[in-house]
């Protein structure tokens, strides 16, 4: 059997038996070995989901929040070992000892906005500003000093958006379409919002009680430079293939990047907004309505791309069996 028509038989099987919803693109040097789209973008209007349908990507923002913060450091405007306080000087609440190496490594021990009370559930659907927004978690306790653990959160990256304005003197979203999405031709990505019109994009489902249903409303501001890109499986294909090459920073910035600095549950594993595994890098996001996942095996050149608009989505079990079929095959 061809690999194609094996991809598709098993994509075809989580489609039908998980109610999977989305694009699924495989790549090797470049090169598509397979991509097919899913479900519907709008189950109102019965709009299929396709190729080119553009997602929310969730936490795979961070990567490119990670670039920007490399390229700055790269024209000798910041330092990575600089501290949060040099661009943050009004907020004292904050550790003094945090870096911008611990934010981007997520060991700075800061809380996150969830952890702010009635976050969930009533504050994520409001907007803020960069004083109410730091505001939510600036007050809280830290989960640890700054490098002596690691934790999984949002806040730091949000932070360093604020560093890329201040010191770019534009805005996040700008500055990512300047210096990382139009040198790689990346022409379907951009920063989402509820205020503006994204064409050809999938609306986020969730399951409820059994049926599925239209996302919980969730203020994208909450996530700034964390998780607010939307993108589609060829733009990420693009960005696959730009971090093989120095158009955006030197190799040894990307090294750096895919270098694993932070240790989680024991292990040494985390880079600048990667998980950095022997044979892979990938990381995922969630948000509600949306599931998404890239793979990179950078050895092989292979690539493998999920984007989900349905947040109930087997994606580690879809990554694994994809894998297997490319490295069969």
């Amino acid at each position: 059997m061809h690999l194609q028509q094996k991809f598709s038989d098993l994509m075809h099987r989580f489609a039908e038996e998980n109610h999977f919803s989305g694009t699924v693109l495989a790549a090797k040097e470049g090169d598509i070995l397979y991509k097919e789209a899913f479900g519907l973008a709008n189950r109102e209007h019965e709009v299929p989901n396709r190729i080119g349908s553009k997602y929310r990507i969730a936490s795979l923002t961070k990567a490119f929040t990670a670039l920007a913060i490399l390229q700055l450091a790269e024209q000798g405007s910041l330092s990575l070992q600089d501290r949060l306080g040099t661009y943050l000087p009004e907020y004292p609440e904050l550790d003094e000892r945090i870096t911008l190496h611990h934010l981007l490594t997520h060991t700075s021990g800061i809380r996150d906005i969830e952890d702010a009370p009635q976050f969930t559930g009533h504050l994520e659907k409001l907007s803020y500003d960069k004083p109410g927004f730091i505001g939510l978690y600036k007050d809280l306790a830290p989960f640890f000093a700054p490098g002596e653990g690691w934790k999984y959160g949002n806040c730091g990256y949000t932070m360093l958006a604020y560093i890329i304005e201040s010191i770019s003197g534009m805005s996040y979203e700008r500055y990512l379409r300047q210096h990382i999405f139009e040198p790689l031709g990346m022409n379907d990505t951009g920063c989402d919002s509820h205020t503006k019109f994204v064409k050809h994009r999938s609306d986020g489902y969730s399951t409820a009680h059994g049926d599925i249903v239209p996302a919980m409303y969730y203020d994208l501001g909450t996530v700034m430079a964390s998780g607010d890109l939307y993108s589609t499986a060829c733009d990420l294909l693009k960005w696959d293939q730009g971090l093989y090459t120095e158009k955006l920073v030197s190799s040894e910035s990307l090294q750096l990047m895919f270098t694993p600095h932070a240790h989680v549950s024991g292990q040494r594993h985390y880079g600048y907004g990667w998980n950095i595994y022997p044979k892979y890098d990938e990381h995922k996001g969630w948000l509600p309505g949306y599931w998404c996942k890239i793979r990179r095996y950078p050895e092989e050149r292979i690539l493998l791309v999920l984007l989900a608009n349905h947040d109930f989505v087997q994606e580690e079990d879809i990554m694994d069996q994809l894998s297997a079929l490319v490295f069969s095959g």
